[in-house]
C-alpha cells in the first residue's frame, strides 16, 4: 500500500537536507503508539531471513512547491504551507486500513541537534490505488537505490554502481530475501532482467546527522526496466529496491511506456 500524506507547516520553515533518519524514527513512533509489539518487531527485528533483516517499508521525498535549497547551511526552506510525503508499506490487505488510520491527525517534528525541530501536522491521508503490474515495468528512483558488497579483504562494505558486474545479482538477491521473509518465496531461476535506461548518478547521503552514529551511504539515481514475475514487481514497488529502505532509499515511481 502507498499513502500520500499532506502535511501542514508554517511558511518559511527550515528543515535539514538529511532528514531521512528523522522521518524513519517518526514512522516507528507512530506505529509504536498503536501497537508497541508491532513497532518493536519492525524496528529491532523486521522480517528476518538468513540472518538479514528487512523492514518492508520505505518513503519518498518531502515534496514542497515552492522551496529553496540552502546548500551552505544544509537546509531546505519550505516557501509554502503544505508538504507532501509518500509512504510505502508491503503489508497484507487486511492491515491496510489499520496502518492508514495510524497516520490520521498526527504531527511530526523534523529537526536534530544541529537544527531546531519544525512541526508538521497531517492534514490529509490518502491511500493510493494499486497500480496495474506487468511482468515488464519501467521505474525511476526517488531518493536513490543502495547496493553494497563486503568481501573478506574489505574493512568496510563497498557501495556498488549499477555498472558494477555484481550489482544486478545482489539487487535481485535482496528482493528474493524480502519475498521469502514476507512468506512469499520466489525463485530467481525465472525470466528476470534488469536493464538501465539512463546513466546512473550517485549521491552521498548522511544518516543520523549530528550524532555519534552518523554514517554516509552512497545511493544511485537512474531509470531502468525490470522484467520479473508480478509478485516480485509488487515486492519491489512496495518494500523498495536494494538496502536501507527504512531510511527512504529504494523507493521507485512507475514510468509509463
Amino acid at each position: 500500500m502507498r499513502l500520500l500524506l499532506t502535511l501542514q507547516c508554517k511558511k518559511g520553515s527550515l528543515i535539514p537536507l538529511n532528514y531521512q533518519y528523522l522521518i524513519s524514527a517518526w514512522i516507528y513512533k507512530v506505529l509504536g503508539k498503536a501497537n508497541a509489539d508491532f513497532s518493536h518487531h519492525l524496528h529491532n527485528t523486521g522480517y528476518a531471513i538468513d540472518g538479514k533483516q528487512f523492514k518492508l517499508f520505505t518513503y519518498g521525498r518531502l515534496e514542497a512547491r515552492p522551496y529553496e535549497i540552502l546548500s551552505k547551511q544544509g537546509l531546505m526552506r519550505v516557501d509554502s504551507e503544505e508538504v507532501k510525503l509518500m509512504l510505502s508499506f508491503w503489508v497484507d490487505d487486511a492491515m491496510q486500513n489499520f496502518v492508514m488510520g495510524l497516520f490520521q491527525d498526527q504531527h511530526i517534528g523534523i529537526g536534530n541537534k544541529l537544527f531546531a525541530p519544525v512541526d508538521f501536522y497531517i492534514k490529509q491521508v490518502q491511500m493510493l490505488p494499486k497500480p496495474a503490474f506487468h511482468t515488464t515495468m519501467r521505474y525511476e528512483t526517488v531518493m536513490g537505490i543502495v547496493v553494497s558488497q563486503q568481501k573478506e579483504s574489505d574493512k568496510y562494505a563497498q557501495y556498488l554502481s549499477p555498472l558494477d558486474k555484481d550489482y544486478q545479482h545482489l539487487l535481485l538477491q535482496n528482493l528474493a530475501f524480502k519475498a521469502l521473509a514476507y512468506g512469499n518465496p520466489i525463485s530467481l531461476n525465472q525470466n528476470i532482467a534488469f536493464n538501465l535506461l539512463t546513466s546512473p548518478k550517485d549521491k552521498l547521503i548522511t544518516i543520523k546527522e549530528g550524532t555519534a552514529q552518523e554514517t554516509k551511504i552512497r545511493a544511485y539515481h537512474y531509470r531502468f526496466e525490470f522484467t520479473a514475475p508480478i509478485a516480485l514487481q509488487e515486492a519491489a514497488y512496495y518494500a523498495g529496491f536494494g538496502e536501507d529502505n527504512s531510511q527512504g532509499l529504494g523507493m521507485v515511481n512507475i514510468i509509463r511506456f
